[in-house]
């Protein structure tokens, strides 16, 4: 059912959203436990994704705990959602955007993160991916 939602969100197929080279995405529940790793999350921090669901974040990657990016997962599972630009990533010293989602359930409450990164590789990035980002942006989620 997340991986519908997702789907639906990003107007990108399952397969696109598993396997594309260059974007990261994941889930989380407000507990932190994840629920949603594609394969670029299995490539950059190296944990397949049947180990990696249902696992809490902070103990699954240790150096999450207490840094400042959690910012983003906090914020967002409390309804905000955020943005950043053409920042560095701390594991690959690549560029990258980055939008983390409160996901919704019917009765509007939030009951999850959904966290998107395109990896820019550089700063200008790949227009078309760009393009997609400013889009779900610009759609309201």
């Amino acid at each position: 059912m997340l991986l519908q939602y997702i789907t639906a969100i990003m107007d990108m197929t399952e397969s696109q959203i598993r396997f594309h080279e260059r974007l990261l995405v994941n889930a989380f529940d407000k507990e932190h436990r994840i629920l949603f790793w594609n394969k670029k999350c299995e490539i950059m921090f190296g944990i397949r994704e049947e180990e990696a669901l249902g696992e809490i974040l902070e103990d699954l990657l240790p150096w999450t705990r207490g840094h400042e990016k959690m910012i983003y997962l906090h914020n967002a599972l409390s309804g905000q959602p955020v943005y950043v630009a053409d920042d560095k990533f701390d594991l690959n010293n690549n560029y990258y955007d980055q939008v983390v989602l409160p996901l919704k359930d019917n009765s509007g409450n939030v009951f999850a993160a959904l966290n998107i990164v395109i990896d820019l590789g550089n700063p200008s990035g790949k227009a078309s991916d760009r393009r997609r980002f400013s889009l779900l942006l610009n759609n309201g989620f």
